[in-house]
């Protein structure tokens, strides 16, 4: 007989909280595997997406996992809502130990699901902690629900939609931008075309240095997304952002302006307010001193990704060897460019950085 966890949910999108628990309940239960389930129409959410946007992406995102399996059983269901009883019912698992994943907002509501009772002899359940949802003890009790030690991570399907995290699988994020989802269309509306390839090419690449790096994989993407958010605003507009909040870099050329304006418009616009995130893009196109590094990753990213009209592919292989070396590498290369083609570059800050990595 086996041990089979069914983890259901509207799955929009998948992001790693919900591998975290998968793979916390597996090794807890001993389980032979997980079956995720999708929601065709979920009672308690709205969707952001279509069913097969939420399919495909879970399919992508589990593939790698030889211990987690997918099921349409639901999103192929002739009925209008899938009660989990029935979807229980239907399964060929009978003969098996079956359980049923949940999380701790889940738990507060187990008493109103249909045929609970019934349910609850067809399952145990497992519940995992929610930041905010206080476990409900009369239900724990109640249905017999085994508890979890592990901790999922402190991420959810709202954040990735509103790009306030990018704790998402890679296969996730790419889909979501080739399938114009969630995020991506506010992002299209403050970018051309061209920027817009631009930011995601920055993003993907900042993506890969980070990961041969070791280090945060998601901030870069996010990072790199969003860097150029501001750079097609009206200068007017850019004018008195930077009046507001950075009058003192209000001398430098204006088309340095969107580097620092990009930070109060990504908390207007998205509600993020991580200052790991904005001191990773707030010198991205003058460098400085001392920057950290993720602002080397950006700033490299967006001088050499691959869809400049040059070569730069020596510079991308020494940023994924090493970005520091890689970062002081592209600074030399763009001074150097600068020299040649006579472009006054001369700044405060381009200066700082370049007395400060190229002594």
């Amino acid at each position: 007989m086996a041990k089979i966890i069914l983890f259901g949910g509207s799955f929009d999108p998948i992001h790693h909280g919900h591998i975290y628990i998968a793979k916390t309940a597996l090794k807890e239960i001993k389980a032979d595997f997980v079956l995720f389930i999708p929601a065709k129409n979920p009672r308690w959410k709205n969707l952001n997406s279509a069913i097969e946007d939420r399919y495909q992406m879970l399919e992508l995102a589990l593939k790698q996992y030889p211990y987690f399996k997918l099921s349409r059983c639901e999103l192929d269901s002739d009925r209008k809502i899938n009660y989990t009883y029935d979807t229980v019912k239907n399964l060929t698992y009978q003969n098996d130990k079956l359980y049923y994943l949940i999380g701790s907002d889940q738990l507060d509501k187990l008493h109103q699901w249909y045929k609970i009772d019934e349910l609850s002899k067809l399952v145990s359940f497992l519940v995992y902690e929610r930041d905010n949802y206080p476990l409900n003890i009369d239900n724990l009790n109640q249905y017999h629900c085994i508890l979890l030690k592990g901790k999922a991570r402190n991420i959810s399907s709202t954040d990735i939609r509103n790009l306030r995290k990018c704790d998402t699988p890679k296969v996730v994020l790419d889909y979501i931008a080739s399938h114009n989802l969630y995020y991506i269309k506010t992002l299209k509306e403050y970018m051309s075309l061209a920027r817009f390839n631009h930011s995601l090419s920055v993003a993907s690449l900042a993506y890969q240095i980070a990961l041969n790096n070791h280090l945060n994989v998601e901030l870069a993407y996010q990072a790199g997304l969003l860097h150029d958010i501001a750079r097609e605003i009206d200068i007017s507009i850019q004018r008195k952002y930077m009046d507001e909040y950075y009058p003192e870099y209000k001398d430098l050329k204006e088309v340095i302006y969107h580097q620092f304006v990009a930070i109060p418009f990504i908390k207007e616009l998205f509600g993020i307010d991580d200052p790991i995130l904005f001191k990773a893009i707030i010198y991205h196109t003058t460098g400085n001193s001392n920057m950290t590094s993720l602002g080397k990753v950006i700033y490299s990213a967006d001088k050499i990704e691959p869809l400049r009209n040059y070569d730069s592919s020596f510079m991308i292989e020494a940023c994924l060897k090493d970005y520091k070396e890689g970062f002081k590498l592209v600074l030399k290369e763009n001074k150097a460019f600068y020299e040649e083609k006579g472009y006054d570059d001369n700044n405060l800050l381009t200066n700082n950085a370049y007395q400060y990595y190229l002594k």
